[in-house]
């Protein structure tokens, strides 16, 4: 209904103010607090995923920091000044050698969950997380630098000797 031709601008202000000053600082304010009840039954292991959102009933956005070896991928949540009304977006910061197209995906599902599903950004945050921790399951560190993502390209090992099977990122075989 708000998207199609039937309210008038003045409506959709009206509509959009009021949302803007009660709904959303309403809504954030519970997903501080189911983040928190989320903390406290342990979802989430702390040095696997760190939550920002000491600001998030201001700012609208969830910082979501994932570990993997030395490496920290960031991604940021981030609900619109008319949400519900309006889908969140989803960002990451850093990415891995991962293929665009699975950041894409990854991404869409999390925007589906939060946007049409009546999820929580905690489901969020996690849905991401399983994604994350299902992508490096079983994946092999170098031989050579012991990493599983090279410290400079970041970069998974995806060379494989024939021989013993090994997998080396192409720059430490190289070197």
């Amino acid at each position: 209904w708000y998207n199609s031709d039937l309210p008038t601008k003045s409506m959709k202000e009206e509509l959009g103010a009021f949302i803007g000053s009660g709904v959303r600082p309403a809504l954030l304010s519970r997903e501080v607090l189911l983040i928190d009840k989320a903390k406290r039954q342990g979802r989430w292991q702390e040095d696997d995923m760190e939550l920002r959102y000491a600001r998030l009933v201001n700012s609208g956005e969830l910082g979501v920091n994932f570990k993997q070896d030395e490496t920290r991928i960031e991604t940021k949540i981030k609900l619109p000044p008319l949400f519900p009304l309006r889908k969140v977006e989803v960002e990451t910061l850093s990415k891995l050698g991962i293929p665009e197209a699975k950041w894409r995906r990854w991404s869409m599902q999390v925007i589906q969950l939060l946007s049409c599903q009546d999820g929580t950004l905690i489901d969020g945050a996690l849905l991401w997380k399983r994604n994350m921790d299902t992508e490096f399951e079983g994946v092999e560190p170098c031989v050579i630098c012991y990493s599983v993502l090279h410290h400079k390209s970041l970069s998974l090992p995806g060379l494989s000797c024939p021989t013993c099977n090994n997998r080396f990122h192409h720059s430490c075989l190289h070197t």
